[in-house]
């Protein structure tokens, strides 16, 4: 008897879940391109909006001032520079536009109290500039992903560079060579 009353409950809750999904649903589709605070506007007053993930391409200017912003970035803890590192990353979080994961992630970085911890947050600031390249690729040039075994007790870091030389960021001139090129980018 207990599970009979279950399986009823179960299942009219799976279909007024169903029934909230799919009236939803329809809704997001409609409005997909628009502003949200534009609702209670005429059609003529409302602005469409591109998506952010397809406007901004690697090739853009944007594109090549997050690249610039990230390069900076690395360059920076490759000379133990904590203050330029800083700045660096100040500049990628005004270039990053619409792009949260690349802003968010950088964001650590700028808070991080010594370079060490700025090398954490680098790691996933290459992560997630990584993908943007992979994702919109390149209209010119080359980058390499590179990637040092050692970094962060053995565990091991990627990072890109728009040389082939490894200048590695997580050591600085501790370790400056050390690591390899795993990926070219073009």
């Amino acid at each position: 008897m207990f599970i009979k009353k279950l399986l009823k409950k179960q299942s009219l809750f799976l279909a007024l879940f169903s029934l909230l999904l799919f009236s939803c649903n329809g809704d997001k589709k409609q409005n997909k391109n628009k502003d949200p605070h534009q609702e209670n506007m005429q059609p003529s007053q409302q602005v469409i909006i591109e998506d952010p993930i397809t406007a901004s391409a690697i090739d853009t200017e944007n594109g090549k001032e997050i690249l610039q912003a990230y390069f900076d970035i690395k360059n920076a803890l490759v000379e133990s520079e904590q203050e330029k590192a800083k700045k660096a990353a100040q500049k990628l979080i005004a270039t990053a536009g619409d792009n949260q994961e690349i802003a968010k992630s950088t964001a650590l970085l700028v808070a991080a109290t010594s370079i060490e911890k700025q090398r954490e947050a680098f790691e996933m600031v290459s992560e997630h500039v990584y993908h943007l390249a992979v994702e919109k690729g390149l209209s010119s040039g080359t980058i390499y992903r590179q990637f040092c075994p050692m970094a962060f007790s053995n565990k091991g870091a990627y990072w890109l560079s728009d040389e082939e030389k490894i200048l590695n960021p997580y050591f600085g001139d501790k370790m400056l060579h050390c690591g390899s090129v795993k990926e070219v980018i073009e």
